[in-house]
């Protein structure tokens, strides 16, 4: 697997599980340091955009 396909599976995945998260559940932490639900967010958003070709 190469590294584009890597990310884009793990984007997937994250995809996922913050589709559950609530606006309330934003400043919750993660299990990586500095890291709140928001950051997680705002990754996947930036992320996304992110050309695959």
């Amino acid at each position: 697997m190469n590294e584009l396909s890597s990310a884009q599976t793990a984007l997937t995945a994250l995809r996922q599980v913050l589709r559950v998260v609530t606006p309330d559940d934003l400043e919750l932490p993660t299990p990586c340091p500095g890291f709140d639900a928001a950051a997680l967010d705002r990754l996947v958003a930036y992320t996304g955009r992110v050309p695959t070709r």
